[in-house]
């Protein structure tokens, strides 16, 4: 029996003979070939894009910080409580760890001397990237001490919420425009 395998030729346009022959299988496994390749090819330029692009957001990740709270509690209506745990909020929302002493110290007696929530504080205070300075904060003399404190190790601070908030989107939007 006669093969009736069509075959593929590849003619000289200038002297019109026959160069190459191929079967319809051999012309598929190239096609096929030039497919894989395509497609690798591809891949290989998804992976380039992601790992450019990887790089380039990686500035944009906000890394979580610790920030601490300072501010006026002593001789203030329920130890300004209400004014602490709205900017613990905010921080965590944010996504940061917020260093609250109401929450530090809950465990110290009332009773206890001043200088022991202030160690507390102080101990607190250095493991901290930031500290945030409650409205008021320059006549407590615990929030001054944390305040000269942060300046001292070189721990940014910030007088307000608002002014860390402000920093944070800042932050984000220099990390935004270098993307």
């Amino acid at each position: 029996m006669a093969n009736t395998d069509p075959k593929f030729y590849a003619v000289d346009p200038d002297t019109g003979e026959t160069y190459y022959e191929l079967s319809t299988g051999e012309m598929i496994g190239i096609l096929l070939m030039f497919i894989a390749l395509y497609i690798a090819h591809t891949v290989a330029i998804v992976m380039i894009t992601i790992m450019i692009y990887k790089q380039k957001t990686e500035n944009m990740e906000t890394t979580q910080k610790t920030v601490y709270i300072a501010g006026p509690i002593t001789n203030i209506p329920h130890g300004n409580v209400v004014k602490f745990r709205e900017a613990t909020k905010a921080i965590r929302n944010m996504g940061h760890i917020a260093k609250n002493p109401h929450e530090f110290c809950s465990d110290i007696p009332k009773t206890a001397p001043w200088e022991t929530f202030v160690r507390r504080g102080l101990q607190q205070l250095m493991d901290c990237t930031d500290i945030v300075l409650l409205p008021g904060w320059e006549s407590s003399d615990g929030a001054s001490l944390e305040q000269m404190n942060a300046s001292i190790v070189g721990i940014t601070v910030h007088e307000g919420l608002e002014a860390f908030q402000q920093s944070e989107s800042n932050k984000r939007l220099e990390a935004a425009e270098n993307v």
